[in-house]
C-alpha cells in the first residue's frame, strides 16, 4: 500500500512584501484590494510539512516580523506598522476552522491615531479574536476609514481589552463588535455627537470612563449642553 512520502519545505527571507505575505493566506479568503500600495519589507520563516498522496492538508507554519512597513488601501488613509511580530498556522486540521493568527506585538499609526498591543484570532474565516491594546484614537481618523460611529469630533485614549467574534470583516462599525466583551479604561476629549442621533445638543465632552463587558461601570464627564456647562458622574 502506497501511503505517500513525507514532504517538508522550509523557506526564509528578509525581504518579503506585504502583498506576498497576504497571498500565503489567499486560500482563507484573505487578500488585499486591487490598487493597494505597499512599502517596506517583512522577514519571514515559512514551514510546510505533510505526506503526499493523502487527503489531509499540509501543515503550514508562517512566522513574520518587521521593524516598519506601510500600506494604503484604495481611497483610504496611509497606515504605518512598526514593531510587528507574529505567526500563522492552519492548525491540526489544516482548515480555516483550526487556523490561528497571533500578532504578539504591533504599533499601528494612521493619521494622528496610534494603536499598540497584541492580537490573537482563531478560525480565520469567522474570527474569534482577543485584542489587548493601548491607544490614542482621533475620531476624524475613524471617519476617514468609513467607520460607522455616532461621533463627529474628539479623541479617545487609554487601554482596551476585547474578546469576541467579528460579525463582518468587510464593513467595520459598532455592529461589528456587538457580540464582544470589553474591559477598558478610557479618557475622552472634546467629543461631539452627530446631529439627529436622538440626544440633546451635547458637545465638547471630556472626562473618563470604565467599561466592563458592554456596561459603563464608572463615568465622569463634563462638557456643553446647548450653551450651558454640565458635569455628570455615573
Amino acid at each position: 500500500l502506497d501511503v505517500g512520502s513525507p514532504v517538508s519545505l522550509k523557506i526564509s527571507g528578509s525581504n518579503l512584501g506585504l502583498q506576498t505575505l497576504v497571498s500565503f493566506l489567499s486560500q482563507y479568503n484573505l487578500s488585499l484590494p486591487r490598487g493597494t500600495k505597499t512599502k517596506g519589507e517583512i522577514a519571514f520563516l515559512f514551514n510546510l510539512d505533510g505526506v503526499s498522496k493523502v487527503e489531509k492538508p499540509f501543515s503550514i507554519q508562517l512566522a513574520f516580523t518587521s521593524n516598519s512597513f506601510e500600506f494604503q488601501l484604495p481611497e483610504s488613509p496611509r497606515v504605518v506598522v512598526k514593531n510587528l511580530n507574529g505567526r500563522f498556522t492552519n492548525g491540526n486540521l489544516g482548515k480555516p476552522e483550526s487556523s490561528e493568527l497571533t500578532i504578539s506585538s504591533f504599533n499601528l499609526q494612521t493619521g494622528s491615531s496610534r494603536i499598540a498591543g497584541s492580537l490573537k484570532a482563531k478560525n480565520i474565516n469567522t474570527p474569534l479574536y482577543h485584542l489587548d491594546v493601548e491607544h490614542r484614537v482621533n475620531i476624524a481618523d475613524l471617519l476617514e476609514w468609513g467607520v460607522d460611529i455616532p461621533f463627529k469630533t474628539g479623541e479617545l485614549t487609554g487601554n482596551l481589552e476585547a474578546l469576541g467574534v467579528l460579525k463582518n470583516r468587510e464593513s467595520f462599525g459598532l455592529n461589528t463588535f456587538s457580540e464582544s466583551k470589553y474591559y477598558a479604561n478610557l479618557n475622552v476629549s472634546n467629543v461631539s455627537f452627530v446631529e439627529g442621533f436622538g440626544i440633546p445638543n451635547i458637545y465638547s465632552i471630556s472626562g473618563s470612563m470604565t467599561v466592563v463587558n458592554q456596561d459603563v461601570t464608572a463615568c465622569k464627564l463634563f462638557g456643553k449642553l446647548d450653551r450651558s456647562n454640565f458635569t455628570a458622574e455615573i
